[in-house]
């Protein structure tokens, strides 16, 4: 997984430097809107901490469901603003703080961690004691379990580069020092891999602050440490907060220019919307060299401190399909308005949630120069669209024609051969296990057991799971089943021990071929010459005929297994085989009958209940003794008598049933005995809102809606 894609803990510095005055005043947009209601789609797992003179982390436990913006106010209301008179705190006891919220593991991180080590025993385990002992001596420091990768994000107020270096110098022996108390609890917490740290360095504007802005690079002070620095004045905190959403998240910027837009006075405007979404939505332009890859803007004093690509809308063509004009999409993100609150963000959100398509024109110049346009006289590299409710970018391919594209994509789906399969083998399979309709009437439901027993489809469930226990579908994986071995070596036996039933001529048979193996290997005669097409991975020489023998007998006495439970005969056929050839002693084959699902579930069923009824009389036995003299004189109540459940379905004699046909009037049966709830209806008594997702204010005015709030700092 990606390093940004893990545990982050967002850490505010309270301590009595943030208590002054940003000398300035900024608006803060205020819009009361479906989009501020809650934090949808969180795939980001967030902690909160504050240094204070004792720090505080909320949330006890990483938790995967994100926060509703109630509960992020709620957390924030917690503590007081600093003020100047208060206890100057160093900022290493809020690092710890933040380094022991990432050292915790989180659940998914537990399963990964056990997933693990049952590997690594499983292979410990088919190691020989040689090997294992040399694997303990020589690779055991190489067994790394899964990385444990987090992020901090540290608010903080640094006049100068020196006093920043002193932070992240602290941080480095933060990390160097926990990473050893880590290192001692492997079941509760993990050394940190990697830590990427991100500075957010807010100052006053009249403030002389000479901190350099500098983009992710490694730190000195520890060898998995990395460190990221945006400084600005607090007027340009939304510039920051782009800035670090890019960098701490690995995000992209694309500006979609050139969208039309009316004004009142019946005029058209150009106007510009930034989205922010995945960076592998421009693997391909990276790849082509429209992307830089050292920008100077991550090192800028003013603005954002990223590049973000301008591509050009075009409307999509009406009356044709999005499929037949780019066959071939490289990825898909979903993307975000870098404000969502602005007039071209809304209008751009509410043109793609219409359902319709906006397609992205990546100007023709640098590289692109001489490329060949794919849409028109426009060259589209990626495309907006909807998706369950939500806006994604895609990237098309851009570098080939449409024609290539598909003959590439025809390749791409090209299956890919695989290992015969064993069709005839297969075909008796199903020959065995096919169900049957009744030969009688199943009219008496009260003698149903014994009746539905002796049908043909009885014991399909149990007949299948036998025959089916040692079952190779692969014919690399068998020996004797290929070629004519089997009608040379093993037939009748094989023939017979297929069938439901044995006669005694049947099993005569069987016993005289069990002879003539016996014979065969005594003789050491080998089942197929060298010079047979035998394609397999049980014999390794095949010019060996110890080898082909001992292969061979071993792989139909597993065959026989899954017989032997068929009937009494069939077990004295396959016990005789194994005594006759001594395989009795050699392997280990089990001739006991599987136990069917239902089964499983009804034993168990069983064993539950069992344990229920013990605890019940534990517990009866420590209640009042006089209960119980009167519970024993009491006469058992009486068992009520066990109804017959009726059949669902049943078959006359010489009946043909579509089975299609039956499921499906069932079905529709069943719908239309269901009862719908209109999903207007409201409850007795409850106030029908006519506009349930206006939004308004219980007071508010018709019309007048909160727009700006003025913020004095």
């Amino acid at each position: 997984m990606n390093e940004f894609d893990r545990k982050t803990v967002i850490l505010l510095d309270a301590t009595p430097k943030f208590a002054q005055s940003s000398n300035a005043k900024f608006a803060l947009t205020v819009k009361e809107s479906g989009k501020d209601a809650q934090q949808k789609n969180c795939d980001r797992l967030l902690r909160i901490a504050v240094n204070k003179p004792e720090p505080v982390i909320f949330d006890e436990e990483w938790e995967e469901t994100g926060w509703s913006v109630e509960k992020l106010v709620e957390m924030l209301l917690m503590f007081e603003p600093p003020q100047p008179e208060d206890e100057d705190v160093p900022i290493c006891r809020g690092i710890t703080k933040a380094l022991e919220a990432l050292g915790t593991l989180t659940v998914r991180q537990k399963m990964e961690n056990e997933d693990h080590r049952k590997i690594y025993s499983r292979k410990m385990e088919e190691m020989t004691t040689s090997e294992r002992l040399q694997h303990m001596i020589y690779e055991a420091d190489k067994f790394v379990s899964e990385p444990n990768v987090g992020s901090i994000v540290m608010y903080t107020l640094c006049m100068n580069d020196e006093e920043m270096m002193k932070v992240e110098a602290e941080v480095g022996a933060c990390l160097r020092r926990k990473n050893k108390e880590f290192a001692d609890s492997k079941k509760k917490y993990a050394p940190i891999t990697t830590l990427n740290v991100f500075f957010v360095n807010l100052y006053p504007v009249d403030a002389k602050c000479t901190v350099t802005t500098r983009p992710l690079l490694k730190s000195p002070h520890h060898p998995a440490l990395k460190t990221y620095v945006i400084s600005r004045a607090v007027t340009e905190l939304k510039n920051a907060a782009h800035s670090l959403a890019v960098g701490a998240f690995d995000m992209f910027s694309t500006t979609v220019t050139r969208i039309p837009m009316k004004e009142e006075n019946s005029t058209s405007m150009n106007y510009d919307v930034e989205l922010f979404h995945r960076r592998r939505a421009h693997d391909l332009l990276g790849e082509l060299g429209v992307l830089k890859d050292n920008s100077q803007k991550a090192y800028a004093r003013t603005g954002v401190a990223y590049e973000s690509i301008r591509l050009a809308w075009a409307t999509a063509p009406k009356n044709r399909a999005f499929e037949l004009t780019f066959p071939r999409t490289l990825a898909t993100s979903p993307c975000t308005p870098a404000e969502g609150n602005s007039r071209p963000a809304s209008c751009l959100i509410n043109f793609v949630m219409d359902g319709r398509c906006v397609m992205l024109d990546l100007e023709k110049t640098g590289p692109m120069a001489n490329r060949t346009p794919n849409v028109n006289n426009y060259l589209i590299s990626h495309t907006l669209l909807k998706h369950a409710g939500r806006i994604y970018l895609h990237a098309i391919d851009i570098r080939e024609d449409s024609s290539k594209v598909k003959e590439k994509a025809a390749k791409a789906w090209k299956s890919t051969p695989v290992d015969e399969l064993r069709v005839d083998s297969l075909r008796k399979l199903f020959q065995q296990v096919r169900l049957q309709r009744p030969t009688e009437d199943v009219e008496n439901i009260s003698d149903l057991s014994p009746k539905w027993n002796n049908l043909p489809c009885g014991n399909a469930l149990r007949k299948l799971q036998r025959i089916t226990r040692n079952f190779e579908i692969r014919k690399e994986r068998t020996f004797i089943f290929q070629g004519d071995i089997i009608e040379r070596h093993f037939q009748p036996l094989y023939q017979n021990m297929m069938k439901n039933t044995l006669t005694q001529p049947q099993m005569d048979d069987c016993f005289a071929t069990i002879q003539r193996l016996v014979v065969t290997r005594d003789q050491r005669k080998a089942f197929a010459l060298p010079t047979e097409q035998i394609k397999t991975s049980l014999v390794k020489d095949m010019t060996n005929k110890d080898e082909q023998l001992r292969v061979g007998l071993a792989e139909f006495a597993r065959f026989l297994a899954a017989y032997a439970n068929h009937s009494d005969r069939h077990l004295e056929v396959f016990q005789t085989y194994m005594r006759s050839l001594g395989l009795d002693r050699m392997l280990n084959i089990p001739a006991d009958d599987v136990i069917p699902l239902l089964r499983i579930q009804e034993l168990s069923d069983k064993k539950s209940s069992e344990k229920m009824s013990k605890k019940d009389d534990e517990k009866a036995k420590k209640e009042d003794p006089t209960k119980k003299r009167m519970a024993k004189a009491e006469p058992p109540p009486p068992v009520p008598e066990k109804k017959p459940v009726p059949l669902q379905f049943q078959w006359k004699a010489g009946e043909v049933v579509n089975l299609l046909d039956f499921l499906s009037n069932q079905n529709e049966q069943k719908m239309l005995r269901e009862r719908r709830e209109f999903v207007g209806r409201e409850r007795p008594g409850k106030i029908a809102r006519l506009y349930p997702n206006s939004n308004l204010a219980p007071n508010a005015t018709v019309g007048i809606v909160p727009s700006a709030k003025v913020i004095q700092e």
